[in-house]
């Protein structure tokens, strides 16, 4: 099988999923780096605490969120970097894919108390990259079905 010749640093990211990790509701923002080059950015406002007793749709827990892919596919270096909207200090908490020691990468950004962390998934096999493509399908749907992920506040 064909693979590219990547750096060390170059991963091809799967998926980004936000999960509130935390006991109460939180507000973040979240900013993707691919490159060099920023590729997305949003706030996220008040997202359900986990074990939240809102309504789950289609059995999708409501502290959770998939990204919707809109940076390019392939190999590229990455930085996904997260902060909490309601803390007085500006410091980005940072979380590198490469860290995950695979080129096909998933990763779960989890908004705990004080701090953010990455849980990562590695996709070496195409059976496994078939699972995820399922999986990422999966969510969206659900997620179509849903009110927005942390709305802005009114």
């Amino acid at each position: 099988m064909w693979r590219h010749n990547r750096s060390d640093n170059e991963v091809q990211l799967v998926f980004i999923r936000l999960i509130n990790s935390w006991n109460a509701e939180r507000s973040f923002e979240v900013e993707l780096v691919r490159n060099d080059e920023q590729v997305f950015n949003e706030t996220y406002y008040d997202v359900p605490a986990y074990g939240s007793d809102r309504e789950r749709t289609g059995d999708q827990n409501p502290s959770t969120h998939l990204l919707e892919s809109t940076w390019e596919e392939g190999p590229a270096t990455f930085e996904l970097r997260g902060r909490f909207v309601d803390q007085e200090d500006d410091n980005w908490q940072t979380v590198s894919p490469a860290d995950a020691d695979g080129e096909y990468v998933g990763i779960d950004l989890q908004f705990w108390e004080q701090q953010i962390l990455g849980g990562f998934y590695t996709f070496e096999t195409e059976s496994e990259r078939e699972s995820a493509r399922e999986f990422i399908e999966t969510e969206l749907e659900r997620q179509s079905n849903r009110d927005r992920y942390g709305r802005a506040p009114d």
